[in-house]
């Protein structure tokens, strides 16, 4: 049963991770080739392939969208061997768990019997930007449609960092500077166990939660 669906404009700019968590490229587009529905995937402003939908393992969201591979394609790319991951190398690297995109791994942690990383959220506030913007529309379509003009909800549905000051400021501009206060939160980190982690390479692939 597949999970939620995801559009063009969801999509374009997403990040794109092989099986053995290396980085693949960037989604431009997504195409219909021969029957079959794939996204184009590009490098630099190249395009480095087209990548069937069957062959999509997980959309992870976040304040950037991460579209997981179900095979090792840029290692086939870069002609690299799969190898045993190294706890060291995991710090500074941004954690993937199904369908959600976690933070950067901070530090490595201990608790009896086992070792494991820490992961904080990018940001210190994460604005819920495409709830706040459907609730909008409830209340003044307008309104929400020039906000959603100015950053994409689709695209960015959860803002972190300097995109979330910059929405606070647009919600200011429009006499709505409360909003961003009630459509925050703040995440705490999440300490997760070494044998939770799946691949480590770009990035941080996680079997998370448990």
């Amino acid at each position: 049963m597949p999970g939620r669906f995801y559009g063009r404009r969801e999509l374009q700019g997403s990040l794109v991770v092989d099986s053995e968590a290396l980085i693949y490229g960037v989604v431009e587009d997504i195409e219909v080739e021969e029957g079959q529905v794939k996204l184009k995937v590009t490098d630099r402003g190249q395009v480095k392939g087209l990548v069937p939908a069957s062959e999509i393992a997980d959309i992870a969201e976040g304040p950037r969208m991460v579209v997981v591979l179900k095979a090792p394609r840029e290692a086939a790319y870069r002609g690299l061997e799969a190898r045993a991951k190294r706890i060291r190398d995991a710090i500074g690297k941004l954690a993937i768990a199904p369908g959600r995109v976690l933070g950067k791994v901070a530090e490595v942690v201990v608790a009896p019997g086992e070792a494991g990383i820490r992961v904080e959220p990018e940001g210190s506030k994460v604005l819920l930007w495409m709830k706040l913007i459907r609730d909008l529309r409830q209340k003044s379509s307008k309104l929400a449609a020039k906000l959603e003009s100015k950053i994409d909800p689709y695209r960015k549905p959860r803002l972190a960092g300097e995109e979330a000051e910059q929405a606070a400021k647009l919600l200011e501009e429009a006499g709505l500077k409360e909003l961003a206060e009630q459509y925050s939160e703040t995440p705490e980190h999440i300490d997760i166990p070494w044998s939770k982690v799946a691949k480590v390479g770009d990035v941080v692939l996680v079997r998370w939660p448990p």
